[in-house]
């Protein structure tokens, strides 16, 4: 049966309110919690003042600390990369591929005697400034040498023509590179030109004088090429064979007409022109003298040019020409191809 509860009777609601006081226990004050309750009373100690109110200022941002700046470091990492860099250019520019001669010619220096070039009485005096301006046009170094008065009063000396190169790398055969070096130097190539007129060398073939006067010009110079440059030979040797031929005319002439013997007309020969032929020939093969003739000044500087221009190429070519190394044995059973393989072994002569 259901019974209403009383006070005296509690149902089971109030059993539980019992247990649960009526107004809830004081919490521990907090800042920041605000404790509420089933009472509509409120405790005003509970209510707290927040940290912050809207109308406080705002702190200050904290500053930051900066670095002061390494300028010594800075430096330092700046001239390590520039140093960096001009080495890397170093060695680009010292293993730059050179396929031309006009590549290597402004590290030639080309010297000359003076008295070539004096005026009135020097072989190249009339193309001076050619010359110069065609050296000047490749950057090659033109350095005159005057001679001295020893020199000058040696009749058997001819106008010297020397050179020298500019060394800024040096080859390495193994790694097949070339090396930039620190500083760059100066070194005398083996090619002397000698530069003659071809009444000089008629005189000297004449008296058998022209093999001493070729190693007079070049003692106390290390040189394996030797080059004669002869300007006018065969103007003057054609001038001799008209005098002989003149002269022949005019013993005939006299003959008929009664004036002279018949012995005293000989027939013109041209002995002189063999014998010049032959010792050129023999300065060639006993005294490795190369022979180059040129008829005119002009055809001269022509010739000077190109062998300045051989002489600047020459270290490179002697690289591309160099045989490279084999990379397998070649076997065969043929005695041809054995006796070829053996001829490719032999090492040839640059000079």
């Amino acid at each position: 049966m259901w019974t209403e509860p009383s006070p005296s009777n509690p149902g089971p609601a109030n059993v539980a309110d019992n247990h649960i006081p009526s107004s809830p226990t004081a919490w521990p004050r907090s800042p920041t919690l605000h404790v509420s309750g089933h009472s509509s009373t409120v405790d005003v100690g509970l209510t707290q003042v927040p940290l912050i109110h809207s109308n406080s200022p705002s702190p200050e941002p904290l500053t930051k600390r900066r670095r002061a700046p390494d300028t010594a470091k800075k430096a330092s990492n700046k001239e390590e990369r520039v140093q960096a860099l001009s080495e890397r250019q170093r060695w680009r520019e010292a293993n730059r591929t050179r396929h031309r001669k006009s590549d290597t010619m402004r590290d030639l220096i080309v010297q000359w005697d003076t008295s070539l070039f004096a005026p009135g009485t020097g072989l190249l005096c009339k193309v001076h400034d050619t010359i110069h301006e065609r050296l000047s046009a490749e950057m090659v170094t033109v350095e005159p040498r005057d001679i001295s008065l020893t020199e000058r009063l040696q009749s058997h000396r001819f106008g010297i023509v020397r050179f020298k190169r500019k060394v800024r790398s040096r080859y390495d055969p193994v790694q097949k590179w070339w090396e930039p070096l620190d500083e760059e130097t100066c070194v005398s190539e083996s090619t002397i030109v000698m530069v003659a007129q071809g009444e000089q060398v008629l005189a000297a073939v004449e008296d058998g004088s022209l093999a001493d006067r070729i190693h007079a010009n070049t003692s106390g110079h290390d040189q394996s090429q030797r080059l004669l440059l002869v300007i006018g030979l065969e103007a003057h040797l054609r001038h001799l064979r008209n005098q002989a031929n003149r002269a022949f005319a005019a013993g005939v002439r006299q003959h008929i007409q009664g004036q002279g013997p018949v012995a005293s007309v000989t027939i013109p020969s041209d002995l002189a022109s063999e014998k010049v032929e032959r010792a050129l020939l023999l300065l060639q093969i006993q005294h490795r003298c190369h022979v180059v003739r040129a008829a005119t000044p002009e055809e001269a500087v022509e010739w000077l040019y190109a062998i300045s221009s051989d002489v600047s190429f020459r270290p490179y070519k002697l690289l591309q020409s160099a045989p490279m190394a084999r990379r397998s044995t070649k076997t065969s059973a043929d005695s041809k191809e054995i006796y070829r393989a053996m001829l490719e072994e032999i090492v040839r002569r640059k000079d």
